[in-house]
């Protein structure tokens, strides 16, 4: 079913990623977050995932560029939370490089996972 799809539903997967893995971390306090922050991060990778198995059966875009427009949504969905802390308390994220980071490899593992899965039965057939 490797058709064509619009520009837009690229986008509107982009828009889609930012706001469902954005709202949960933009709605939490700093305290919150930082206790759960394994749960918010496994819960950005399997939306990653999913939008990421999304573009990969509807599209025809490579793999690797499937992965890095799925983080890229994560990460802003995260510079978000980062900046909505940062007018909290300005030290809230000193840690900030490592948290990107992390998050990076999670986004990379999920997407990576799902969009390989995908592309690969869709040879198979």
């Amino acid at each position: 079913m490797n058709n064509k799809i619009p520009k837009r539903f690229k986008w509107l997967v982009f828009a889609a990623i930012i706001l469902v893995s954005g709202l949960p971390m933009w709605f939490t306090n700093y305290a919150t977050y930082s206790n759960y922050s394994q749960v918010f991060l496994l819960y950005g990778g399997v939306v990653c995932a999913i939008g990421s198995g999304f573009l990969a059966y509807y599209g025809k875009h490579k793999t690797w560029k499937i992965i890095f427009f799925i983080a890229a949504a994560h990460q802003l969905a995260f510079i978000g939370k980062v900046f909505i802390d940062g007018m909290e308390d300005p030290t809230n994220h000193n840690l900030l490089p490592f948290e990107m980071i992390t998050l990076l490899a999670i986004d990379l593992l999920f997407s990576l996972g799902v969009a390989a899965l995908v592309k690969q039965t869709q040879k198979e057939q």
